[in-house]
């Protein structure tokens, strides 16, 4: 056979490989979209995203064609819902080799990397938070806890772990043998001489203690805690909260076979279902309208919405804002049709539990909150891959409120003035002098001008001022201010039902 020949027979064969594989694609994509076979999905709920969508050609550059039709064909080729998660068995089960983010452990557990979820690099110490950003960290929730109270709140920062913290004994040798200290220990170690010490909740301990005791408390496969592990989490939660404020919170029982009545829904329990999700039975709780907060009964990006929880026997009321740990692992999470059927494990303490997913407090998103609603708790949680990123809504007035809260107290009056105390013996004034003014059900003259609220001295001068936007309650940390004997509070296009004078003294 000639050279010629073989060529172009060789040739041929390539021509009909790819041919086939291109009306491969353009077959089954037919039959998809007039037969439903092989189902092609909108959202694929492994990896957590949508689909790219069909590109818009006529709306796009010709240079950018080639990259989205790429990218919508990954998403989009046929039996790709059965191809993909094979691939990836084969290469974390069997070739024990990365995929993208993932690193194989032992058995089928799996790790992330990179940016998006550093647990790998985390684990063998390869990430440090420096002294700057731990002091951040720390000012940011000491202003936060300030803040909350002087608006008549409670404050809780939850930090959940990464699960190659909680579960090292799933890692395989090699990376084993690399392991350092974690950043978190560095918070850590700066937060235990913090007055906010007791308001921020590191999981990390409460939930190895639950592998400790034989428990696995996370998926293998996934980086968010499992059934149990998410159960432990809002058990860990409600009992620092009965601890520090709410006594009245009741223990909400788990059960390995739930009785007959928490089964059917008629007593409270909760328990692991067939497909490894958590099934919250909470007869006191329902879904509902808080047109308030614009939150409705029922949302079609359900459970990637806020939730409003109302309950029976409190008229307290709780913000939550929190990732995915919090509802992840919960049955409710692909039960996208009935918004109503989602409980979360937490009993009694709150009439209210308005929930935001993906959500992360910042000042805007706090002085928003006060509107309308003056709540009892608020909560934040977040994972601890975060931390490396720095603090989120640390802005002066975090840092003014973070001072307060390090500062002894003065002084404090009802209504609009306040004297300085005087100091005692012979000792000369030291230290500086911090105010801070509480008004409440604050109403502006004009609506649309915000309310300046001014730090007057015994002869009238303005010695601090801020501006302020209407709600239920406002607080306003001055800062530093200069010794006047007596301080009064003057409103410039506005009025409040009630006012409020603190002052307090740092240094000795």
């Amino acid at each position: 056979m000639d050279r010629a020949a073989t060529a172009k027979r060789i040739g041929g064969a390539f021509f009909l490989l790819w041919f086939g594989v291109l009306m491969f694609g353009i077959v089954f994509s037919a039959t998809s979209q007039f037969l439903g076979w092989p189902e092609q999905a909108k959202v694929d709920h492994a990896e957590k995203r949508h689909l790219a969508s069909r590109p818009d050609y006529a709306r796009m550059k010709a240079k950018e064609w080639g990259r989205a039709t790429e990218t919508w064909y990954n998403d989009h080729f046929p039996f790709r819902q059965s191809v993909v998660p094979l691939f990836r068995r084969l290469n974390i089960a069997v070739l024990r080799s990365p995929v993208g983010y993932s690193v194989p452990g032992r058995g089928a557990w799996v790790f992330g990397r990179g940016r998006e979820w550093p647990e790998l690099e985390d684990y063998m110490g390869v990430i440090r938070m420096t002294p700057e950003m731990v002091d951040d960290w720390r000012t940011l929730f000491e202003g936060r806890v300030a803040w909350a109270e002087a608006h008549g709140a409670h404050y809780l920062e939850v930090v959940t772990p990464m699960k190659i913290h909680v579960h090292p004994e799933k890692v395989l040798p090699l990376i084993a043998s690399h392991r350092r200290e974690s950043y978190r220990e560095d918070l850590r170690n700066a937060l235990a001489s913090s007055p906010a010490v007791s308001n921020v909740l590191f999981l990390i301990d409460a939930l190895s203690a639950e592998v400790a005791a034989g428990h696995e408390v996370y998926y293998e496969e996934d980086h968010h805690e499992n059934a149990y592990g998410c159960y432990c989490v809002y058990r860990e939660i409600a009992d620092r909260l009965r601890t520090l404020w709410f006594p009245d919170i009741g223990e909400f029982p788990f059960y390995e076979t739930p009785p007959d009545d928490v089964a059917a829904g008629k007593a409270p329990g909760c328990w692991v279902s067939a497909d490894r999700r958590l099934v919250v039975s909470n007869p006191g709780a329902r879904v509902a309208e808080c047109p308030v907060f614009r939150i409705p009964a029922s949302n079609e990006r359900f459970p990637q919405c806020p939730v409003y929880v109302a309950q029976e026997g409190s008229d307290r009321l709780a913000f939550v804002f929190h990732d995915s740990f919090l509802r992840y692992p919960l049955s409710t999470w692909y039960d996208r049709a009935d918004m109503e059927k989602f409980a979360i494990p937490f009993t009694g303490g709150f009439g209210g539990i308005a929930m935001y997913i993906f959500a992360r407090f910042t000042p805007d998103r706090l002085n928003r909150i006060y509107r309308t609603a003056a709540p009892d708790l608020i909560v934040e949680q977040f994972s601890e891959g975060r931390l490396q990123y720095g603090p989120v809504g640390l802005d002066d007035t975090m840092r003014r409120a973070a001072a307060w809260g390090r500062a002894a107290p003065l002084a404090a009056a009802d209504g609009s003035k306040i004297a300085v105390p005087p100091e005692t013996g012979n000792s000369p004034e030291t230290g500086k002098l911090l105010a801070l003014a509480v008004l409440e059900d604050l109403r502006a003259k004009d609506a649309g001008k915000a309310v300046e609220v001014r730090l007057v001295d015994e002869a009238g001068k303005a010695v601090a001022s801020a501006a302020l936007e209407p709600g239920l309650r406002r607080a306003v940390f001055f800062g530093e201010v200069p010794r006047s004997g007596r301080y009064g509070l003057k409103l410039v296009n506005g009025r409040a039902a009630a006012k409020r004078i603190e002052l307090r003294r740092t240094g000795k």
